[in-house]
């Protein structure tokens, strides 16, 4: 790609690094503008950003080891390494905590609870015979830890104790839970559910919300919160705006959002026919990006949530594999993390 190749798309923005040109292509309107920087050329598997903006966790799973970076040095301060013995294929899922003090990390069937203070192990979670899909804080207090198999465990930080076990109603060997999301504004947990093909929503006590359930007519609990091919075992991830009002299904067939109206009512719309693997959106909910780790051809999409979610710009280069996207608190910075890199874009 070149500089004539650049000018000849309407309404292109070009930034150049590491050799290559990377445009982004926008329709009419508010254009979203980010220029990025190659942080590091190692796995970044998993990432999460502090409450405060100023660092940046990311993961190494082969190598079982978190590394801590600071945003206004470019230094990575610290690395630390786990016990666990690396096993293919389980995953490595770091979340900072919202009181910024600890940092929590799934690793190889296990949960460490990170003090920042001195970068040690303080409390560890594991099941017997047991992995770890996904974990979500609560709140600074309580983590919510997810069994493939079907149950969520509520993990209590200063007792090192699971107070509460959800059980999400639907075991087998074919199925397998690996994702959900918490959001706290209002208070509902959003998670595939087998038994219904449908998103479930479920409260803080772990029962179905009434408020966006129906019976269908065979007498099964559903939503209208479904992935575009409307196949629950094909979503790779869930992700609430932080305003609560709209939930982003990243799937092998496209994205699907779902909206939270008046009157209890949802809907649901397909935003992309592209597979998708991962999504983020801005603090003030206006923007949602996303990419595909598997895709080969290589790109970042942006959204617009205040235009019908139009898509408002695609970052096309050398930004591949990325599994993991994050948006700092601030909104001034997004970070990407692959399999063999880790990108910083600078919001303009």
């Amino acid at each position: 790609m070149n500089f004539q190749t650049c000018r000849k798309i309407m309404l292109c923005i070009c930034a150049v690094f590491l050799n290559e040109v990377v445009c982004i292509k926008a329709n009419f309107g508010t254009t979203f503008d980010v220029s990025w920087e190659l942080i590091t050329s190692e796995p970044a598997i998993g990432i999460t950003i502090s409450p405060d903006n100023n660092y940046i966790a990311f993961g190494d799973p082969i190598g079982n080891q978190l590394s801590i970076f600071n945003i206004q040095t470019r230094t990575i301060e610290k690395r630390i390494n786990f016990p666990e013995t690396f096993k293919e294929g389980i995953t490595f899922i770091p979340k900072w905590s919202p009181d910024r003090l600890y940092i929590a990390v799934s690793t190889h069937g296990v949960v460490h609870i990170i003090d920042l203070k001195d970068g040690k192990i303080v409390q560890s979670y594991s099941k017997k015979m047991s992995v770890v899909s996904n974990i979500e804080w609560i709140d600074s207090s309580h983590l919510a830890i997810l069994d493939p198999t079907g149950y969520i465990d509520i993990f209590e930080i200063g007792t090192g104790k699971t107070i509460q076990t959800i059980d999400l109603g639907m075991q087998g060997e074919s199925i397998s839970y690996e994702t959900f999301d918490w959001n706290a504004k209002n208070s509902l947990l959003a998670i595939p559910l087998y038994w219904s093909n449908t998103i479930g929503f479920l409260d803080k006590d772990g029962s179905l919300s009434k408020n966006y359930t129906y019976t269908d007519i065979k007498g099964h609990p559903k939503t209208s919160c479904f992935p575009a091919t409307d196949e629950i075992s094909q979503i790779h991830s869930i992700t609430w705006s932080p305003n609560g009002e709209n939930l982003s299904l990243t799937a092998k067939y496209g994205m699907t959002i779902c909206s939270f109206g008046t009157k209890r009512k949802l809907v649901t719309q397909t935003i992309d026919n592209d597979s998708t693997s991962t999504a983020a959106w801005s603090p003030d909910s206006h923007w949602l990006i996303s990419t595909n780790a598997y895709d080969p051809t290589c790109w970042i999409k942006v959204f617009d949530a205040t235009q019908a979610f139009v898509l408002n710009a695609t970052f096309e280069g050398n930004i591949c594999g990325i599994y993991s996207i994050d948006w700092s608190r601030d909104g001034s910075y997004i970070v990407a993390g692959g399999t063999t890199e880790l990108w910083i874009g600078t919001v303009k």
